[in-house]
């Protein structure tokens, strides 16, 4: 998913229908700048790599989703970057960038002839092969619980992720409200039993994954000194399973 946003005055709004139309029509794909962007994303994975908590959490996906696409990183990697070239890009772009794979959001005080001017920028523009809907293949669920560990960092982190059903699904908006129980907020349970009265982490954090396929809820923790990893892992695992058994 690909956002573009615009902020104008009233008068001069259609400014960016112009510029979305001409993003759809009149790709370019300057070598140089094609060059100079592959070599920003390498700089970004490279950041990221460097980073303790990204790095982190991007083994930690990848090896619960792993082989499904949920596991590729974002950024792609450097064999991907490598093996992209302008005739991939000009390709990719006619297929997913066209006006029937596009949402069009227009608030503020533009007038009910924001219709009729958005087809006239927009509706005449050639489309591709109609819409493509791409469902990523379906995954089992694994069981059991697989540990990473990796040694970076000075002080000690937990990742914990576990299976969460599909945003589509009538159990996530449950998941989302036990979350939010469960650490939004220094009221939050986890935040009171493990930091404030535990004094086991720095602060503790969770949240659900919002995907079409069966995704993720990941419980992240920073760990004060002296704190040993399985120690806390176990009272996490604790306070979720009193959790499942009494309810809220």
């Amino acid at each position: 998913l690909t956002g573009y946003y615009f902020d104008f005055a009233p008068d001069r709004w259609t400014e960016a229908l112009e510029i979305e139309s001409d993003r759809m029509k009149g790709l370019r794909l300057d070598p140089h700048e094609v060059e100079h962007e592959r070599q920003v994303i390498v700089e970004e994975i490279a950041m990221s790599e460097s980073d303790p908590w990204d790095a982190l959490e991007t083994a930690v996906t990848s090896a619960f989703y792993r082989p499904h696409p949920y596991g590729h990183p974002v950024l792609g990697t450097r064999e991907d970057l490598a093996a992209i070239g302008r005739d991939e890009l000009a390709a990719f772009h006619r297929r997913f960038y066209g006006p029937e794979h596009a949402v069009l959001v227009i608030g503020g005080d533009v007038g009910e002839e924001a219709i009729g001017l958005a087809e006239r920028f927009l509706g005449g523009l050639e489309g591709g092969k109609g819409l493509i809907r791409m469902p990523p293949p379906g995954r089992e669920p694994k069981g059991g619980l697989e540990r990473i560990v990796r040694r970076r960092g000075e002080v000690a982190r937990l990742l914990l992720v576990l299976p969460a059903p599909p945003a589509t699904h009538p159990d996530h908006a449950i998941l989302q409200l036990l979350i939010a129980v469960l650490a939004d907020g220094r009221a939050s349970r986890l935040h009171r039993t493990l930091v404030d009265e535990g004094q086991m982490a720095a602060w503790i954090s969770a949240d659900v994954g919002e995907m079409l396929e069966a995704g993720h809820a990941m419980f992240a923790a920073e760990l004060v000194p002296d704190v040993k990893p399985e120690a806390f892992e176990a009272e996490l695992l604790g306070a979720l399973a009193t959790l499942c058994r009494e309810g809220v």
